[in-house]
């Protein structure tokens, strides 16, 4: 639901994927306009110990944050493209999304 994919069909190029190559990784999703429930946030970290919020999009609003961040909607769907800031790059990076729900 959250990437739009659908829960009941095995699809494991639909979710989040980084691109890594020369340059600034970029994390690539989708997100529903629609999905006024959900809280996504991209995180970064160095050491996987300490995350850092780049990106994050509430209620269905555009990701607003410290990356840079690439937002193309059709019909409902959002491609989102994020990096993160230039003074993070150079050394390892990991990327996490964690997608929250409300209740």
């Amino acid at each position: 639901y959250a990437f739009t994919l659908d829960p009941k069909t095995r699809d494991a190029e639909g979710g989040p994927r980084l691109e890594v190559g020369p340059g600034i990784p970029v994390l690539r999703l989708t997100r529903h306009t629609e999905a006024m429930d959900l809280t996504y946030r991209v995180e970064v970290s160095a050491t996987q110990e300490n995350w850092e919020v780049i990106a994050e999009s509430v209620a269905g609003a555009g990701f607003q944050g410290s990356g840079m961040i690439t937002e193309t909607e059709n019909l409902g769907l959002v491609s989102v493209m994020v990096s993160p800031p230039a003074e993070m790059t150079g050394g390892e990076i990991y990327f996490r999304v964690r997608v929250i729900r409300k209740s």
